[in-house]
């Protein structure tokens, strides 16, 4: 691993005007991080990318819901703008197996489109997707099979596949030349048999051998992200910075 991304959902909170973007991201500059992942309507990207191109961070990618990029034209001029070269694509819950293969094919459409401006998209799980429909398949695994495996990549979300019942490292190993990014997010156990996020090192999963089998996989970015902070989200970006320094360039 050479180097740390932050998902910016993570700091939502710090993205409200271009002031104090550019603390939030001199701030994370200072921590290690050298990449970021803006999220959200195409609209609402736009701040952070263009900070982002001033204040020398790359962007890794972003995440949104697929409908965001409706307006293929309008996503394009986007992507141009700023120089982003990887989109990250999510769905809502499908309702049958017949939802997730229309979705297949609407993806496999937009990347073939994308392609030919050499813009590459990428998958973003949650836990829906290892739900089992009536062709005894997950969401995830139809995805695997079906997605155009060359022009449509990864970003596996770790709290999410074990939230969801996945193994984090077979799927890592599956998705071996696909893995466009690893979003790195802890799961730690909480009162009452629930579970919640936490820095990175500070929840349960293993990272030695997440990022041993990332590595290996061949994934291009390794980004932070946490959807709830149990205190401030600077701190706990810090924290989660401070614990990966000793995967950078191991």
């Amino acid at each position: 691993m050479k180097k740390i991304g932050l998902q910016l959902y993570t700091v939502r909170e710090y993205l409200n005007s271009d002031e104090t973007i550019k603390n939030l991201f001199a701030r994370i500059k200072s921590m290690g991080y050298t990449e970021v992942e803006p999220f959200g309507a195409i609209e609402n990207m736009e701040t952070p990318s263009r900070i982002a191109n001033e204040t020398g961070l790359a962007i890794s990618g972003t995440i949104s819901n697929f409908k965001a990029y409706e307006n293929r034209e309008k996503t394009i001029e986007f992507c141009q703008k700023f120089g982003i070269k990887n989109l990250g694509i999510s769905a809502s819950e499908f309702e049958s197996a017949n939802e997730v293969e229309r979705f297949i094919e609407a993806a496999n459409s937009l990347a073939e489109y994308l392609d030919a401006h050499g813009i590459a998209i990428s998958y973003h799980n949650h836990s829906h997707e290892f739900r089992k429909y009536e062709n005894e398949k997950t969401a995830y695994e139809m995805m695997a099979d079906g997605f155009d495996k060359d022009k449509i990549g990864f970003v596996l979300d770790t709290y999410w596949i074990q939230h969801g019942g996945g193994d984090i490292r077979y799927w890592i190993e599956r998705l071996t030349g696909r893995l466009t990014t690893l979003h790195m997010k802890d799961m730690k156990w909480v009162k009452n048999n629930a579970v919640t996020f936490a820095a990175v090192g500070e929840g349960n999963l293993w990272w030695d051998g997440i990022i041993e089998a990332a590595e290996k996989a061949g994934a291009k970015h390794f980004v932070v992200e946490q959807d709830v902070c149990d205190c401030d989200s600077i701190e706990c970006i810090k924290d989660s910075a401070e614990f990966l320094k000793k995967y950078i360039n191991k």
